[in-house]
């Protein structure tokens, strides 16, 4: 089985156009599937970073509480 290759093609306006052929046998483009997979690796990111900040924001807090007792 032949290697797929998605060329791509730039018309008047700059935009990038995926030029299709009839005789390949790969109906989606695997470059929508990384982008699916991107998406999905940078939300999953974000949600760990939000929570890794409120665990910093809530060691902060206890620290600047222990420093105020102590004067």
């Amino acid at each position: 089985m032949a290697a797929v290759v998605w060329p791509l093609a730039v018309n008047t306006t700059a935009t990038c156009v995926v030029l299709l052929y009839a005789e390949t046998n790969q109906i989606e483009d695997p470059r929508l599937k990384w982008r699916e997979e991107q998406e999905r690796m940078l939300k999953e990111y974000l949600e760990d970073a939000s929570q890794d900040l409120a665990v910093s924001e809530l060691a902060v807090c206890i620290s600047r509480l222990q420093f105020v007792d102590l004067y």
